[in-house]
């Protein structure tokens, strides 16, 4: 065995090229599957850890869903402990900001302290670290919270966090008087579904009890199937291509070490142990690369767990090391190189010259593409479900590079075809395999971002994203409140008159509408559900006046607008019957509607005449670019607002970001980078392994043009493989999906295009000249 070890040491040396191409392909696949492992493995613990601590350790959670005959049961066990659940505001000097409020009757240790104490006396409260920075308060600092039960003041006894939400905001307040008809839900570590007294409510359903574990893990497994289904895909496919790319990787180091194994075979060494030789050199880089991998991503993941952790919006203390996981990768690529290492070893056996027989390359690929095309247009004529096109996708995906293999020998002489055909097979299968990540990762992506952008399509924004809106201010109150907002750097306000409607309400819907109520003589808009318009969240809203339009101009919620026109609804206040239905002409306005005005008119306006509408002090402003501000600019301005317009009604939609479209972006980058690094590894071992017939190319004297010309030729079958993988994702995409005009992004790109990128990297290498 010592012999074998010096001989292997001497071979990886001989063939350093290929040794340290095979270790860092695995040095690549263990980082990207150890760093994928880990996230997921980490954000669930942190979801469940996060369900635990809100929980206060408590072993059940008891949530009251009929009050009456509840809350009395509950109020007579000292064990059980109530909590009351609200949301209200917290205000510090001249800060405000909205937030989730819970009040505890007994100390509870509830959420992950940071810093300080949790609340045990009356009085006491922690924030969440982000509602602390927000605020600008500490440990010790007083605050204002209120609630619709009145206005407690506390004092900050501790700063806690929630590691699955970074930007979590609330407040946990002490208050022993809490009275238990105010309580929502009851925390106690005793078995509620065997209690005499509790059991009865809970079957009738006055009462939900839970094992705070088992929700905690419900949760953890939701949140991974809603924001890392990728990532769970990507992964199986990495530990995939590991195992496939250990198989390819053996079969190629054996046929490098074929001549050095008839050497050794010649001068004394059995056969079976030189032929062993080869493999063992590969195991040994595969299994060293894969290893040092995962020791390199641990030790990064381990160093900054913070950092890690606000790449998807969590906080961490530590990571999660995911052992099995690791054992799992580790068994496939210790089998796939088995069998590839015992592929190689009875084809030089039993067939000196082996190899695959190029020819039926493009038969193999035509079979492919036939039940693949079968598969992805058979959905149209309702043969087949629409979920056989991710499959035939996928098949047809396999097919390109076979097919492609004849583009790297056209228009050669016979003898050179033949060699390029040779040259090319191992490209075209590592282009075959990684294609497959490519196709998966890029259909995802285009799939969930097209899910998430079709959501957002069918259910409209109820006001701009970004927008803070102040509804029934008064005109000197929402000149003051302009002020302090380009104070704290905002640039984009509008103020909207609200008009008087004393005797007559006008309100604006879809042209359609009038027409439907026309036609059937009817009074009533809802008597029409079919003619309301369907592109916005209010189908009927209010107009408003503004004095920065011209006389002549109107601008309205596109959603209402056919043909440039807009309904009028003229109801009478006193008895609400409508008095005249009418269409005008508008200039469409995309910040308008939901919330906002439905239409804005001028006060010097034909409507405005036509209908006597006249201004009231009554306005609503809207701040357009509040997203813009700092947290602590729009934590400031709320507080004004509640100072210099206390009736005032506010609205904020600060971003509508869907999961899909996160999920839809994390696919395709993870599917990019393992793209471009398991394309790079496999094409330097191919590369290193075609040593001796690239120095044959440049000893007959091929110039650098030629070299070029020749490594595009090889690497024509995975190029167009990529492209078209990218292209055949979209459309089992498109198949699979909802056909409603929504896109479907430009993240599924990133996969195909890494790819083509390493390819080029990888040409650059083979047009190296060997000496």
């Amino acid at each position: 065995m010592r012999i074998l070890m010096r001989l292997a040491l001497r071979f990886s040396l001989y063939h350093r090229g290929l040794f340290l191409a095979i270790l860092f392909t695995f040095l690549a696949i263990g980082v990207l599957g150890t760093a994928l492992a880990t996230f997921t493995q980490s954000a669930r613990e942190a979801v469940a850890v996060s369900v635990l601590a809100d929980n206060g350790g408590q072993k059940y959670a008891v949530q009251v869903l009929n009050p009456g005959p509840a809350s009395q049961a509950l109020a007579a066990h000292q064990d059980l402990h109530p909590v009351q659940d609200s949301e209200g505001t917290v205000t510090s000097g001249q800060r405000q900001s909205l937030t989730s409020v819970r009040v505890l009757r007994d100390p509870l240790p509830v959420g992950v302290l940071k810093s300080g104490s949790h609340p045990y006396q009356m009085g006491e409260a922690t924030l969440s670290a982000h509602l602390s920075d927000v605020l600008g308060v500490s440990v010790g600092d007083k605050v204002d919270v209120n609630l619709e039960s009145g206005q407690r003041t506390a004092r900050v006894a501790g700063i806690v966090f929630k590691p699955e939400d970074i930007a979590y905001d609330g407040v946990v307040i002490l208050d022993p008087t809490l009275p238990p008809a105010w309580t929502n839900l009851w925390l106690t570590d005793q078995r509620p579904f065997s209690d005499p007294a509790l059991e009865p409510l809970i079957t009738r359903g006055d009462l939900a009890a839970r094992t705070t574990t088992i929700l905690a893990a419900d949760r953890a497994t939701e949140y991974e199937a809603t924001f890392f289904p990728a990532l769970r895909q990507v992964s199986r496919v990495v530990v995939v291509l590991a195992a496939l790319l250990a198989l390819l990787m053996l079969v190629v180091i054996a046929r490098a070490g074929r001549g050095e194994a008839h050497a050794l075979t010649a001068a004394g060494l059995k056969p079976a142990k030189a032929r062993m030789l080869p493999g063992l050199v590969g195991l040994g880089a595969a299994v060293g690369g894969l290893v040092a991998g995962a020791a390199l991503a641990l030790t990064v993941l381990s160093s900054t767990p913070q950092t890690a952790a606000s790449l998807i919006g969590q906080e961490w203390n530590s990571v999660i090391i995911p052992w099995s996981s690791l054992a799992i990768m580790l068994s496939v690529v210790l089998a796939g190189a088995g069998i590839g290492s015992g592929v190689a070893v009875a084809a030089e056996r039993y067939r000196p010259r082996y190899g695959i027989r190029t020819p039926a390359l493009p038969w193999l690929g035509w079979v492919l593409a036939f039940v693949g095309l079968m598969l992805l247009l058979l959905p149209f004529v309702d043969v087949l479900p629409v979920a056989a096109a991710v499959p035939g996708g996928a098949l047809l995906t396999l097919a390109v590079p076979f097919l492609a293999v004849p583009l790297s020998s056209f228009t050669v002489p016979p003898a050179t075809r033949r060699i390029l055909l040779a040259l090319t097979a191992p490209f075209t299968l590592a282009g075959a395999l990684v294609s497959l990540l490519v196709f998966g990762s890029s259909y995802y992506s285009a799939y969930i971002t097209h899910a998430g952008l079709a959501s957002i399509r069918s259910s409209p924004a109820v006001q701009p994203v970004g927008s803070f809106l102040v509804y029934n201010v008064t005109s000197s109150g929402a000149d003051a409140l302009r002020k302090d907002y380009t104070r704290l750097g905002g640039s984009h306000a509008i103020t909207y008159q609200l008009p008087v409607e004393d005797t007559h309400t006008l309100r604006v819907t879809g042209e359609k509408l009038i027409g439907c109520m026309r036609a059937s003589g009817s009074k009533v808009p809802m008597e029409h559900p079919n003619c309301l318009p369907k592109e916005t969240s209010s189908p009927v809203n209010i107009v408003a006046l503004s004095k920065d339009l011209r006389s002549d101009e109107a601008r309205a919620d596109p959603g209402l607008m056919h043909n440039d026109e807009v309904g009028l609804l003229d109801f009478d206040r006193k008895t609400s019957a409508i008095n005249s239905l009418d269409v005008t002409t508008v200039s469409g306005d995309v910040t308008l509607g939901g919330n906002m005005p439905g239409m804005v008119i001028s006060p010097d306006g034909a409507v405005a005449k036509r209908y006597g509408l006249r201004a009231s002090d009554a306005s609503l402003l809207a701040l357009l670019d509040f997203g813009n501000l700092s947290e602590s600019s729009r934590a400031e301005f709320r507080a004004a607002v509640a100072r210099q317009a206390a009736t005032a009604q506010t609205s904020e939609l600060l971003d509508k970001r869907l999961p899909e479209l996160t999920v839809g972006i994390w696919t395709a980058s993870a599917g990019a980078v393992g793209a471009f690094l398991v394309w790079l590894g496999a094409g330097s071992v191919i590369t290193s392994s075609q040593g001796r017939q690239r120095q044959m190319y440049t000893t007959a004297g091929a110039g650098a043009a030629r070299r070029r010309a020749l490594a595009i030729r090889l690497l024509m079958p995975p190029i167009v493989s990529f492209l078209a993988a990218g292209t055949l994702a979209i459309a089992a995409a498109w198949v699979s999906g909802v056909h409603d005009g929504s896109p479907f992004g430009w993240w599924w790109l990133l996969p195909p295009s890494a790819g083509v990128v390493a390819i080029f990297i990888v040409a650059v290498l083979h047009s190296r000249p060997v000496r």
